[in-house]
């Protein structure tokens, strides 16, 4: 997806993809990967999500965000003081616990990042199409060392009857895209369709999440 498309989309408040609490996967699945409290969380195209004031209050977390109004909404949604400087090509605002880096993910290097033992893709990898996923993946391998764990929330349906994003990742992808440089594990998959009515109304048959555990070889 083109920038432009993401700075309108927040320009016209079309965000269905936030969600207004923590998610539940997180909060189920997260204590699972037994995370050491001082390590750091990255957080991909994190718009201005709840669940990283949660991670926040257990860990250091990195958000990476396209849309400037993304990042200022969260800070003053969250009611947080922030500073801000400017470091690699990036808007860097910093509040306690939390840095969020204004530019774009695949310009982010690991000097600019710092060390990370995690990863929290809730709306990342879905977000974008076929053609991009296979790049997320190889730079998001460029800035996790080995050991680290990712929890990764998928959604998976027949493209065919819907056009993304959200855009569907089945499991087979999931494992072709990760398989080489991480270890997966699926830990559940939901049949959703019954409660997304907007979903169904675009036409979907199918609809389920998938949540994975991984760990970088």
């Amino acid at each position: 997806m083109e920038a432009d498309f993401w700075h309108q989309r927040w320009q016209d408040n079309l965000i269905g993809f936030h969600q207004h609490e923590v998610n539940p996967y997180l909060l189920e699945y997260w204590p699972q990967l037994e995370l050491e409290e001082s390590g750091g969380v990255l957080v991909p195209l994190c718009g201005k999500s709840l669940d990283m004031r949660w991670l926040a209050e257990r860990h250091n977390v990195h958000g990476v965000e396209l849309s400037p109004q993304a990042v200022e909404d969260f800070f003053a949604e969250q009611q947080l003081q922030s500073s801000r400087r400017e470091a690699g090509g990036f808007s860097v605002c910093e509040a306690t616990g939390i840095t969020l880096y204004c530019g774009d993910f695949f310009n982010l290097s690991s000097a600019v990042l710092g060390n990370i033992s995690a990863v929290y893709d809730r709306a990342a990898l879905i977000a974008l199409p076929p053609v991009m996923r296979a790049r997320y993946v190889s730079h998001l391998n460029s800035l996790c060392p080995a050991g680290t764990q990712m929890l990764l929330v998928t959604m998976a349906y027949n493209q065919a009857e819907m056009d993304g994003p959200p855009f569907s990742v089945e499991d087979a992808e999931v494992h072709e895209l990760f398989g080489a440089h991480w270890r997966v594990e699926r830990l559940r998959e939901d049949d959703i369709l019954e409660n997304e009515a907007k979903f169904r109304e675009r036409g979907l048959g199918r609809l389920s999440e998938n949540i994975y555990r991984l760990r970088k070889n």
